[in-house]
């Protein structure tokens, strides 16, 4: 029997979502709030799910950071096997302090949230990894080039409680995380 997979939200990353379950030959279903996004999921082939208590073996959360956790606090677990959220899983304080009390609440679902990082399985990555393996490296410079000005005007990545911004923050820790493993011997200067 094939795995049932709900993708929540067919935006940009909801696509590639879906197909990415599609090539591993799962039941893929769509749910999104927009009409049009239903549509044209419908139109190449995905199937339409009005229903997010529907029992799945994964849900693939690819909506805006601002809804993660309504989503993940909404959602029915007791059908669901595992959830995947796109990082960052929340981006202010108010939304972290509810997914804590979420996750206080019922322990047992913090076992189901998978949050990913695509830097871990980033086949550049693993290349410079192989290059400095065995040397000592001095220093690491890190910088994230895509234009992030019009996302900001927006208010994404900002988060108004603390004050402050970070969206590319977490890339360079898994950076680092990635490039310094145990094993490697280095004295980073960020």
């Amino acid at each position: 029997m094939q795995e049932r997979v709900l993708v929540v939200g067919f935006g940009k990353i909801g696509r590639l979502k879906a197909q990415k379950w599609r090539k591993l030959k799962c039941d893929v279903y769509v749910w999104d709030t927009s009409t049009q996004a239903l549509e044209t999921a419908q139109e190449i082939g995905y199937k339409i799910s009005n229903n997010l208590s529907m029992e799945v073996e994964y849900v693939d959360i690819c909506v805006p950071t601002s809804f993660h956790i309504m989503y993940m606090t909404d959602l029915r677990f007791n059908v669901i096997k595992k959830m995947l959220v796109e990082k960052p899983v929340v981006s202010n304080m108010r939304d972290w302090k509810k997914l804590n009390n979420f996750l206080d609440n019922y322990p047992d679902r913090a076992e189901k949230i998978f949050v990913s990082e695509q830097y871990y399985y980033s086949n550049a990555l693993r290349e410079i990894k192989k290059v400095i393996d065995g040397h000592k490296i001095l220093s690491i410079d890190i910088r994230m080039n895509k234009n992030r000005t019009i996302d900001n005007s927006m208010g994404r990545f900002v988060d108004y409680d603390l004050r402050s911004y970070g969206i590319e923050l977490p890339h360079m820790i898994a950076i680092l995380d990635f490039l310094t493993a145990i094993g490697t011997k280095s004295t980073l200067i960020v």
